[in-house]
């Protein structure tokens, strides 16, 4: 819109005189999405992280962006880095994403390291249970994702999810 190419105008103008505001390529990358420039998302958001800002959605955004471009293994590589890091920026949100991610990348002994380290923190909410139910079960690692199913369904016997998932798993 042309709201957005003002906003992109006057923003590129504010970030020349406040490079180190990492605010201004937050907000360059949220109208590059919007308008579909996805390469240009994906530089906004590195460049957030070059600026040492390491905030869990800019991070979950950008692997997001990387991954729909088939850069699975640039995504795998930025948090493994972050991992290695910025240990307290790895929240268990970014761990979870961080094994799917390795799942899909083929680095199954880092992807199962991770989901085991995320549910280290687990609370007792079932859906914590189901995505380690079905990360398990994406590693072929039947029995360990039945018991984790069992555990979500337990935690939560109303829920619906983790009985399909269980069943699927079964046939």
């Amino acid at each position: 819109t042309e709201l957005d190419v003002e906003a992109r105008r006057l923003l590129k103008s504010l970030s020349n005189e406040l490079p180190w505001d990492w605010t201004i390529s937050l907000r360059l990358a949220e109208i590059a999405e919007r308008q579909g420039a996805t390469l240009e998302a994906i530089e906004q958001y590195k460049s957030i992280l070059n600026k040492e800002m390491y905030h869990p959605d800019v991070l979950r955004r950008l692997v997001i962006l990387l991954c729909s471009k088939g850069r699975d293994a640039e995504a795998n590589g930025i948090l493994s880095k972050l991992q290695q890091t910025q240990p307290r920026a790895f929240t268990s949100d970014l761990s979870k994403l961080a094994s799917a991610v390795a799942l899909k990348s083929q680095h199954r002994v880092r992807a199962l390291e991770l989901a085991r380290e995320s549910m280290k923190a687990a609370s007792n909410d079932s859906k914590d249970y189901l995505w380690y139910g079905q990360m398990l079960a994406g590693m072929a690692m039947f029995q360990e994702a039945e018991d984790a199913l069992r555990k979500a369904i337990s935690l939560d016997p109303k829920q619906s999810s983790p009985r399909v998932t269980l069943i699927r798993l079964l046939e």
